[in-house]
């Protein structure tokens, strides 16, 4: 597959046919240490607290690009996840996406990595002193 960042909520499904919902990105897994393109939840369930006594299986599934066969579904994606693929990609040092956006030098992309940060805290913020 193509080495593009997907949008959480994307259901892929692997060259073994199992199929996996995108929940998050860049993660290392506790057991190895390896850092994966993916982290990823069962597409049906989700996931799912333990409740008092009950252990649910839930497990998180990590997986990278060359892992996907197919994507079955998109998920959201609006101008704020573009700015935050190109951090991404930044932090990745995939300086393709730069070359695909002329707008962006990596000196604009620190900005927007700092501001798009910096936005998220402060609403973080104001979201808890309503509460």
């Amino acid at each position: 597959m193509k080495n593009d960042i997907l949008p959480i909520g994307t259901i892929v499904e692997l060259k073994n046919n199992e199929r996996f919902m995108i929940i998050g990105y860049n993660q290392a897994s506790d057991d190895k240490g390896k850092e994966y393109d993916y982290i990823c939840c069962l597409p049906i369930i989700g996931l799912i607290r333990e409740k008092e006594n009950i252990k649910l299986n839930t497990d998180y599934f990590y997986i990278n690009n060359e892992d996907i066969d197919k994507v079955l579904y998109i998920g959201y994606s609006d101008e704020e996840f573009k700015k935050y693929k190109l951090i991404l990609s930044f932090c990745k040092n995939e300086k393709n996406i730069i070359k695909e956006s002329p707008e962006y030098s990596e000196e604009t992309l620190e900005e927007h990595f700092e501001e798009f940060f910096n936005s998220k805290l402060k609403k973080n913020k104001e979201v808890s002193k309503n509460e």
